[in-house]
C-alpha cells in the first residue's frame, strides 16, 4: 500500500481568487459563496489515485473549515488537520491522538500564551487572535512581515515555529507539524512508502519525512527543501502536474497490468477461435503450439499480478478483479491433481473413442483448457500432454 499525505489549499484546490481555467468544480462554499475551486482535470486524476492509494488530506485549517470541503472522491479513510494536530478517521476525530498531540505541545504553553499577548497588542491585527484547540495561535495582519519579525524577536524561536502564509500569521509549536504527523501515521497505518505534496513552508517538515516529496519550483526558490524533493515548474497548475507524477510513476505498474490482462484476454479469445478452427479441419499439430503459447501468457499475467500485491502497488481486492478477469482466459485455473487427472483420462477416453472433445461436452472441456501443467505432477503431465498430441 502506498499512503499519499497532500496540502489542500494552493496544492490541490484554490482559491476563486486563482484563475485556474474555466474548466472547474467547485469544492467549498462558505456563507452561501463559492470560495474554492478544483479542476476538472485534477477531480479525475485524484479520483482515479484515490481509490488505487491511500489518499491522505493534510492541512493547517481546523476542523470545522476542512469539513467544508468536498472533492467527490469520498471520505478518506484518514485526515489531518489543524496541522496534523487532530487525525480524523473515515470522518470521525481520534480523540486519543488529540489527546497526545495536547502532550506533545504542553511544554510551549507558556510560549503560545505570550505569542497571543504580542499579537493583541499588535496594531497591524485585523482579525481577533484565536486559539485553535490550544495546539497554535492564528490571526490576520494588515502588515504580515511587521508582525511576524515581532514574534520571531520576543518568542523562543527552538521551540516556536512562526509563518505567513498571505495576511494570514500563525504561531505554533516546533513540535506540531505536518511532518511529525506524517511520521506518527505511518507508524499507526504503515504504508510500504509515503508520498508528500505541498506548496508552503508549512509543508517542509511533511516533504523532508516522506520517502518522495513533490512542491512547485517557487517553494524550492524562497526555502531549502530537505530530502527527496522534486521540484515541478509551473507551466499549468500544480495539481495536475503532481497528479499526473503520482500516477504515472508510482501507480505505472498497475497501468501496465491492466494493458498486460486486456491483451491476455484477447490473445484468449483468439485461441479460443483457433482451437475451435483447428479442431474442425483436424489439425491438432498447431493446437500444441497454441497451448504453450497461452500457458506463457497465464505465467507472465500471475507472476505481474503477485509481483504487483507484493511490492503493495495494487491491493488485494483489485488483484482479485484481475485474476477474475483475465486468469481463467490466460490459462493459470489452479485444480488439484486428482481433478485435472480425471479429466485429462476422461477427454483421453473421449479422443480414443473417436469423438470430438470439442462437439462434445463444451463446459466440461472448456474447463479443461486452463489445467496449467506447471502446477500438475509428471503424472498428470503425461496424461493432459496425451490429450494434447493426439492426431485428429
Amino acid at each position: 500500500m502506498i499512503a499519499f499525505f497532500s496540502d489542500l489549499d494552493n496544492t490541490l484546490i484554490f482559491s476563486y481568487k486563482h484563475d485556474i481555467g474555466k474548466e472547474k468544480r467547485c469544492v467549498e462554499i462558505y456563507q452561501g459563496r463559492e470560495v474554492s475551486y478544483i479542476t476538472e482535470r485534477t477531480y479525475g486524476l485524484l479520483k482515479y489515485a484515490a481509490s488505487r492509494l491511500l489518499f491522505v488530506p493534510v492541512t493547517t485549517r481546523t476542523e470545522e473549515q476542512y469539513r467544508r470541503i468536498d472533492l467527490g472522491v469520498g471520505v478518506p479513510s484518514y485526515a489531518l488537520v489543524c496541522n496534523g494536530g487532530v487525525l480524523l478517521i473515515n470522518g470521525q476525530e481520534d480523540a486519543g491522538w488529540y489527546r497526545e498531540s495536547v502532550e506533545m505541545t504542553a511544554d510551549c504553553q507558556d510560549e503560545l500564551w505570550k505569542a497571543a499577548e504580542i499579537l493583541e497588542r499588535d496594531e497591524n491585527r485585523s482579525l481577533e487572535v484565536r486559539n485553535i484547540r490550544n495546539l497554535f495561535l492564528f490571526t490576520k495582519s494588515r502588515c504580515p512581515e511587521e508582525s511576524v519579525d515581532r514574534l520571531k524577536e520576543e518568542l523562543d524561536m527552538n521551540r516556536m515555529d512562526v509563518f505567513r502564509n498571505g495576511v494570514k500569521v500563525y504561531a505554533l509549536p516546533k513540535s506540531l507539524n505536518k511532518g511529525a504527523a506524517l511520521q506518527r501515521l505511518r507508524e499507526k497505518v504503515k504504508p510500504e512508502q509515503a508520498i508528500a505534496a505541498g506548496d508552503s513552508a508549512f509543508d517542509l517538515p511533511m516533504l523532508a519525512e516522506a520517502d518522495v516529496g513533490i512542491a512547485p519550483q517557487i517553494l524550492g526558490k524562497c526555502c531549502k527543501p530537505e530530502g527527496e524533493i522534486r521540484l515541478m515548474e509551473l507551466d499549468r497548475v500544480f495539481s495536475e502536474r503532481l497528479l499526473e507524477f503520482v500516477i504515472s510513476s508510482f501507480l505505472y505498474l498497475e497501468t501496465q497490468l491492466f494493458r498486460i490482462c486486456l491483451k491476455g484476454l484477447l490473445c484468449s479469445l483468439g485461441y479460443r477461435i483457433v482451437w475451435f478452427y483447428c479442431a474442425e479441419q483436424k489439425g491438432r499439430s498447431l493446437v500444441v503450439v497454441l497451448i504453450i503459447f497461452k500457458c506463457f501468457m497465464g505465467v507472465f499475467v500471475g507472476v505481474t499480478i503477485f509481483t504487483a500485491v507484493h511490492t503493495g502497488i495494487i491491493g488485494a481486492d483489485i488483484a482479485a478483479f484481475y485474476t477474475m478477469a483475465a486468469l481463467p482466459h490466460a490459462f493459470m485455473l489452479q485444480i488439484s491433481e486428482h481433478d485435472a487427472v480425471r479429466f485429462a483420462q476422461n477427454i483421453r477416453r473421449r479422443t480414443a473413442g473417436g469423438m470430438n472433445p470439442i462437439r462434445g461436452k463444451i463446459s466440461v472441456c472448456s474447463a479443461g483448457l486452463n489445467i496449467n501443467p506447471i502446477l500438475l505432477s509428471n503424472r498428470a503431465k503425461s496424461l493432459c500432454q496425451c490429450v494434447y498430441i493426439l492426431p485428429g
